[in-house]
């Protein structure tokens, strides 16, 4: 029997990373196993496509999470300062796999 350990990264153990965004870092938290079954109900784990922009429904669900996992330093970001900050749809995209990524 092998005694191989698949690595875990160092994000996914401190259950917060770092996510860089034109020259400006975030912190990303993980999700919390409380709130997973509420993130899953709001289908935020498997899109965050172009089109949700066009639904207001879809624009409230994801600036109820982007305070709960993203942060500049202790501030909690919304999608206006995220558009303030100049992000485009691949940054946002990046950023839920990283969420994903962290959460295990």
């Amino acid at each position: 029997m092998s005694n191989k350990m698949t690595p875990v990264p160092l994000a996914v153990m401190m259950g917060q990373g770092v996510f860089s965004v034109q020259g400006k870092e975030y912190i990303v938290k993980a999700l919390k196993l409380k709130h997973i079954e509420e993130f899953n109900a709001d289908k935020m784990s498997t899109r965050i496509p172009y089109f949700d922009f066009l639904d207001k429904e879809s624009v409230a669900k994801l600036e109820k999470w982007l305070p709960r996992i993203v942060f500049k330093g202790d501030k909690a970001l919304s999608l206006k300062i995220l558009m303030e900050d100049d992000w485009d749809l691949a940054d946002l995209k990046r950023l839920w796999n990283e969420v994903i990524g962290i959460s295990g």
